[in-house]
C-alpha cells in the first residue's frame, strides 16, 4: 500500500467513527428529551389540589441577661471560632466591647 492509499483509508476510517459518535450522541439527546418529558408528566400537580395558605408565626424575642460568666464564655467561644478559621493564634485578637444587634440577619431568619 501506498502512502495515499494508506492516507485514504485513515480518513475514510475517521470519518466512519466521528459519525457513529455523532449518532449516538443525538440518540441520548432524544432519550434526555423523552425522560424530561416523562418527569414532567408524571409530576405535574393536580388542579384539584387545594393550596393551603399558611401563616407566618410570630415570633417574641426573649431578653435575657447575661452576666459576665456567660459573657466571657461568648468572647472564648467567638474567639476560638475566628482564631480557627483565620489559622491564626488567639493572642493576636483583643475584643473592646460586646454589643448586641438586634438586626434582621440573614442567618437569624435561616435557624428559625
Amino acid at each position: 500500500m501506498s502512502t495515499g492509499e494508506l492516507l485514504l483509508e485513515g480518513l475514510v476510517v475517521t470519518l466512519f467513527a466521528m459519525v457513529i459518535v455523532f449518532s449516538v450522541l443525538i440518540i441520548i439527546s432524544f432519550i434526555i428529551r423523552l425522560q424530561t418529558f416523562l418527569v414532567a408528566k408524571v409530576s405535574a400537580p393536580k388542579k384539584n389540589v387545594k393550596e393551603e395558605i399558611l401563616e407566618p408565626a410570630i415570633v417574641e424575642e426573649i431578653e435575657e441577661e447575661m452576666d459576665d460568666s456567660d459573657e466571657l464564655e461568648l468572647v472564648a467561644a467567638i474567639t476560638a471560632a475566628i482564631s480557627l478559621y483565620t489559622n491564626l493564634p488567639e493572642s493576636r485578637f483583643s475584643v473592646k466591647s460586646i454589643v448586641r444587634r438586634n438586626d434582621n440577619l440573614n442567618w437569624r431568619k435561616a435557624s428559625l
